[in-house]
């Protein structure tokens, strides 16, 4: 199939709203992208100077999704989802799914027993993965999980066949967040006596940071449109990982890869949720390799939140071992990760980069830190904008927070004594990561000069003594 694209003369002219007057004397330029496409304009933003790249063809509505593509006798599917978050599930009929207009097919988890196999990283060993079959096989893990599909001529259809799938269900006890009897995973990192830096630090501080659960929720939900093809199947669909959907299709079906094709045709946002392989994506080319049609799933907005793999969910707990004179002696830390009911390739990877992240840019003498990923009864919890480093950062900062007024110290202070140095680099940190550059200290000062921050600390100690509950934010 060939992706149509907006002409280049139906992309000129001007109304963008950052449109320049004169490009040329703004010091911008078009770029010519691939044959017969539209061009990539670069804009200056009147506000701030920034220089923008503008795809007009997406700007002027010529982008073209996975809903927008229908081949001659496409076929939809719909999903009937578990409404528990734990039950042991049985389907009692589709008697009447099967009679709605326009059904092709009805199909279990008896249909697809035994496809199962969605590669999960493994960053490090020891990691337990849990079964990720593509229709529930009896038992329900969470809230949204497919348990059964219909397959119609309209998506109407396949979704009214879909509500009218019986089920018989005996409600279990659940549980809603990381269940300490259901661990997955558990790595730690140990350097130098710890133990000793801690009796003999002047100061210990202490934290405790979690970080919600929550939805990514893209401006497009998922969506998958297979077609078969005589050597093999051609897919379409909204990711951010199309060769790991191919290798994963061609795995849990039983083909070569070379058998699948996978296009990921413009994909309106996904913020890491779609850097996975779904059970919905290998379903969709399973039933239309079975039923030799082109067939198709767009999810919608309530499906998607319920289905598509959640971020963060993690807890932290760390101390740090501080001297008199404000260096960090020690850091130990316990990072708990939510996993969901079912990993997604990527699900390791949140926790790992959490825990070797740490301690950042900071020196410290020794280091423990333990962590654990843990199943629950909910939707896949993984990847999601930065894939841990956020949590890290987040946790540490506000460590070295507490530690800055553990001792009265300015808080930009104690980051400029406890940075990793120029001299010090390329930097091994105690978890093994290196940094092979960087000037912490400079970048700091940078950034406290153009923000006038000895002003804004005057600032903040005046409206202090007046009562107000202000302060300064600062990370590094």
């Amino acid at each position: 199939m060939v992706l149509p694209v907006l002409p280049p003369s139906a992309a000129s002219g001007g109304g963008a709203c950052f449109q320049p007057r004169d490009p040329a004397a703004a010091g911008l330029r078009r770029v010519p992208r691939r044959p017969g496409e539209a061009y990539l304009r670069q804009v200056r933003d009147a506000a701030s100077g920034q220089v923008i790249d503008v795809d007009e063809r997406r700007l002027r509505g010529g982008g073209r999704y996975v809903s927008d593509f229908a081949p001659d006798g496409c076929l939809h599917v719909a999903f009937a989802r578990s409404a528990h978050a734990r039950a042991k599930l049985r389907v009692v009929s589709v008697a009447a799914a099967r009679a709605i207009p326009g059904v092709a097919a009805i199909y279990t988890g008896e249909d697809v027993r035994g496809l199962d196999g969605i590669e999960v990283s493994r960053p490090f060993e020891g990691i337990a993965v849990p079964p990720h079959p593509l229709l529930s096989q009896g038992e329900v893990f969470a809230v949204g999980e497919p348990c059964a599909a219909a397959i119609a001529a309209t998506a109407q259809a396949a979704r009214d066949a879909a509500d009218l799938i019986e089920f018989e269900a005996d409600v279990l006890d659940a549980a809603g967040g990381p269940d300490p009897a259901r661990v997955a995973y558990r790595k730690s990192w140990l350097k130098g006596d710890v133990e000793a830096e801690f009796a003999s630090a002047h100061k210990v501080v202490r934290v405790r940071v979690e970080q919600a659960r929550l939805a990514a929720a893209p401006m497009e939900t998922r969506a998958t449109l297979a077609m078969p093809e005589a050597d093999g199947v051609r897919v379409l669909t909204s990711t951010q990982a199309p060769y790991r959907v191919r290798a994963d299709i061609a795995k849990v079906l039983g083909l070569a890869e070379s058998r699948v094709r996978v296009v990921a045709p413009d994909v309106g946002g996904a913020f890491g949720a779609k850097g996975a392989t779904y059970r919905e994506d290998v379903f969709v080319a399973w039933a239309a390799l079975r039923l030799a049609r082109p067939v198709k799933w767009v999810a919608w907005r309530s499906e998607d939140f319920l289905s598509t793999q959640h971020g963060r969910g993690n807890a932290g707990e760390a101390e740090l071992a501080l001297g008199a004179d404000g260096r960090f002696l020690a850091l130990r830390a316990s990072i708990v990760c939510a996993l969901g009911s079912v990993m997604s390739g990527s699900s390791a990877i949140t926790g790992f980069n959490y825990a070797r992240i740490l301690p950042g840019p900071y020196k410290v003498r020794a280091l423990r830190v333990e962590l654990e990923g843990r199943l629950s009864d909910t939707v896949t919890v993984s990847i999601y904008r930065g894939a841990g480093r956020p949590e890290a950062a987040f946790l540490m900062e506000r460590l070295v927070d507490a530690a800055a007024r553990a001792l009265d110290m300015d808080p930009a202070e104690i980051r400029r004594r406890n940075f990793v140095s120029t001299a010090d680099m390329p930097w091994t940190s105690p978890t093994g990561v290196k940094l092979d550059s960087g000037d912490y200290r400079a970048l700091l000062d940078r950034l406290l000069a153009q923000s006038g921050y000895a002003a804004l600390r005057a600032e903040v100690a005046n409206r202090r003594a007046g009562g107000e509950r202000v302060g300064i934010g600062l990370a590094s």
